[in-house]
C-alpha cells in the first residue's frame, strides 16, 4: 500500500502474494513501475538499498550528525502522521481486524474496496482534522 503525503490518500494498493516475498522484492516490481520520474517513496528500514525509497539513517542516535538525526525525526513524524493513521483508519473494517476464512483472491478485492472507502472517509474527515 502506498499513500501520497501530499492528500493523505492511498495511492496504492497490490496484494495476493504469498508471505516468503519481501514487501522490497514486491514493490520494486510493482510500484516503482509505476511512478514519474523523480518520484520518491517514503519507506521504513526494511526498503533500504533502492535510492527511491527514502528510509531513515541507518546508525545508533549517538554517532549520527545532526542532519541524520533531523532527517529521522522527520521520517518518524511522516511516518506516524500518515502511514499509521492511515493503517488505523483501515482498522475501522471489522475484516482487518480478524483472520481471513476466505479465499487468497476475495482477500485482496475486501481489502481494495477498504481502501477505496478509506479514502472516501478521508475526503470528510483529513488526517490533519484529527
Amino acid at each position: 500500500m502506498a499513500v501520497n503525503l501530499f492528500s493523505g490518500f492511498i495511492v496504492w494498493v497490490n496484494g495476493r502474494f504469498a508471505g516468503s516475498i519481501h514487501d522490497l522484492t514486491i514493490a520494486t516490481h510493482r510500484l516503482v513501475t509505476r511512478l514519474l520520474p523523480g518520484e520518491r517513496v517514503l519507506a521504513d528500514k526494511g526498503y533500504r538499498g533502492n535510492v527511491i525509497f527514502l528510509t531513515p539513517v541507518q546508525g545508533k542516535w549517538d554517532y549520527l550528525t545532526p542532519s541524520q538525526r533531523a532527517w529521522n525525526l522527520m521520517h518518524t513524524r511522516l511516518h506516524w502522521e500518515y502511514i499509521e493513521r492511515i493503517n488505523k483508519r483501515l482498522k475501522q473494517w471489522r475484516f482487518l481486524k480478524h483472520p481471513w476464512r476466505h479465499g487468497v483472491s476475495r482477500h485482496h478485492l475486501a481489502f481494495y474496496v477498504a481502501a477505496k472507502l478509506t479514502n472516501v472517509s478521508l475526503v470528510f474527515h483529513p488526517l490533519n482534522a484529527a
